[in-house]
């Protein structure tokens, strides 16, 4: 396959599963009497970041954009209210791939996995108080504190449990290119010469 191809079908891929996600917690616990919620959302856009960097955040902004169409038809909430949340949870996003690229094999530094995830939850609640800040609502620090501590907070600490889970399965958590060039590299040095006429040690 491709790698042109292959990147395709895994962003389709991931962009579906966030989709479902966010839209599957949306109608399950937009009942306010429960006492929490949880999303794997920003779980599967970190992953996703990891594998592809900056394209990573094609999918989540998509996500977002069907998420609060849904909810506007669906819940009837306030049009530019709702795209300055959504749209405004992806403004800082890109700061996570400058980060990912000074960080080599990430799955296999289990606090720099966790940090980077908690900065991502970061990201996007700042994000999404500025958004509310462009429409008027002034209390940024508020709605920070509110979206750490009382929307997220179940779904950071269960995606805190699952990184540390799935950073065992050995291509998921990995930046797709450098993944690939590794194995690549590491086809190419199994074949090695040890003899003066340099026939090959895996010579049948």
């Amino acid at each position: 396959m491709k790698y042109e191809l292959y990147r395709q079908i895994d962003l389709i891929i991931f962009g579906i599963l966030m989709i479902f996600s966010c839209l599957l917690s949306l109608f399950l616990f937009s009942n306010h009497s429960l006492p929490f919620y949880f999303s794997f959302t920003t779980l599967l856009l970190f992953i996703t970041l990891v594998r592809w960097r900056f394209l990573g955040m094609i999918p989540f902004v998509l996500t977002q954009i069907i998420l609060s169409v849904t909810q506007i038809f669906c819940f009837h909430t306030k049009p530019e209210l709702t795209f300055a949340v959504n749209l405004g949870a992806c403004l800082f996003l890109w700061i996570l791939p400058l980060v990912l690229r000074k960080i080599k094999q990430i799955r296999k530094h289990p606090f720099f996995l966790i940090g980077l995830l908690i900065l991502t939850f970061l990201l996007i609640g700042a994000g999404e108080s500025l958004g509310l800040v462009f429409v008027g609502d002034f209390r940024f620090l508020k709605n920070f504190g509110y979206y750490l501590l009382n929307e997220e907070l179940f779904s950071l600490i269960l995606s805190i449990i699952l990184i540390l889970l799935l950073r065992n399965i050995d291509n998921l958590i990995v930046n797709v290119r450098e993944h690939l060039l590794e194995l690549k590299s590491e086809k190419e040095d199994e074949i090695w010469r040890v003899s003066d006429n340099e026939e090959p040690l895996n010579k049948q």
